[in-house]
């Protein structure tokens, strides 16, 4: 059963609703129902049950989500992402040890082969339309949605290949494959991270402070300076302002329904479908009583997770999940991956395998 995990694991950022909605729908029952049995052959509910804890206060309010939803019939259609999302915490809190470094390997490899596809597709791209202008315009996103997705998706990856010198080629490709999508905020979230990073390692030489300053400057700037050197869609300005008009179109939402919020997946702006924040949207969707019991949510969790990187022996790797989910919330700030299910899958497990020292 945990090898079948581990493949359904390593297809999941591969299949998105935008793209194949049939087959990720088949995928999701195949998803949902492994991660089942594996909580049932486990038959380690002592965890489970402290876990649900922490889960039942946004489990609730997302039910009410559902049941005074103002789209009922898409509210319900959406519910089973949660629901897969859940499982897989309460499946990532049963992981042992090995288990969890096994998981992680998969996600490396998985994270390995998508920035080698988006890099391959980019140069096919490029040999057919070379120019200088094309460089500064082209932004890599295959095989996820758009380049601010696959850029969010990687950065996750980041954090668990930095002490791993035999994966260095990997870092290599992961960091090529960031700079090609262009994305500001990913980098500007990786950064944070990282600084982040390094302030909690306990034993860190002068050497990795100045490799990992280096190499998120060279991407802030590369980023920064390509970004606004091209067309005025891609300015770094622009696309600011952009959000900034997300970000009224959706208060006035949350001051409709400040409470308990329009319903499940009934976020829609004119002329987008995500707010580009998160707690923005979660406000809009299943209101104060939703967002306050998510945000209850994180901080029991970090909290175990704070434990573990302080008693654990494997202080590095709780440090380096940590790390990951810290850096997918700072990129959700900006950004919707947490809506994206080929992405937000990942946070959740990672959420889950920060809890317990197994």
């Amino acid at each position: 059963m945990f090898f079948l995990l581990k493949f359904i694991i390593f297809l999941r950022p591969f299949l998105s609703e935008v793209f194949f909605s049939t087959l990720t729908l088949l995928f999701s029952i195949i998803l949902l129902s492994t991660l089942s049995i594996f909580i049932i052959t486990k038959k380690d509910f002592k965890k489970i049950k402290s876990s649900i804890f922490i889960l039942f206060p946004f489990i609730l309010t997302l039910i009410i989500s559902v049941l005074f939803s103002q789209n009922f019939i898409v509210s319900i259609t959406q519910l089973h992402n949660y629901i897969i999302y859940i499982l897989a915490f309460f499946v990532a809190n049963l992981f042992n040890i090995e288990e969890k470094k096994q998981i992680i390997n998969i996600f490396i490899f998985s994270s390995s082969v998508i920035s080698i596809l988006a890099i391959i597709k980019y140069l096919l791209e490029l040999r057919y339309f070379f120019s200088i202008e094309y460089i500064q315009i082209k932004r890599t996103s295959f095989p996820l949605v758009n380049p601010n997705t696959l850029a969010g998706f990687l950065i996750l990856c980041i954090p668990f290949v930095l002490d791993r010198k035999n994966l260095y080629p990997l870092l290599f490709i992961i960091l090529i494959t960031i700079l090609l999508t262009k994305s500001f905020g990913a980098s500007i979230s990786l950064f944070f991270g990282l600084v982040m990073y390094l302030y909690l390692k306990e034993k860190k030489s002068l050497r990795e402070i100045i490799k990992i300053t280096l190499m998120i400057s060279i991407i802030i700037i590369y980023i920064f300076y390509i970004r606004q050197k091209t067309y005025a869609e891609m300015s770094l300005f622009l696309s600011f302002k952009r959000r900034c008009d997300y970000w009224k179109q959706t208060f006035n939402l949350i001051k409709m329904h400040p409470f308990i919020g329009w319903g499940l997946a009934n976020f829609k702006l004119t002329s987008t479908l995500y707010s580009h924040n998160l707690l923005l949207q979660l406000l809009a969707e299943v209101g104060l009583l939703g967002t306050i019991s998510f945000i209850w949510l994180i901080i029991l969790s970090f909290k175990y997770t704070f434990l573990n990187i302080k008693y654990s022996l494997d202080k590095i790797l709780y440090l380096q999940i940590f790390i990951a989910n810290t850096v997918f919330l700072i990129h959700n700030l900006l950004d919707f991956t947490f809506f994206l299910p080929e992405v937000s899958f990942f946070w959740w497990l990672f959420l889950g395998m920060g809890m317990y020292n197994g």
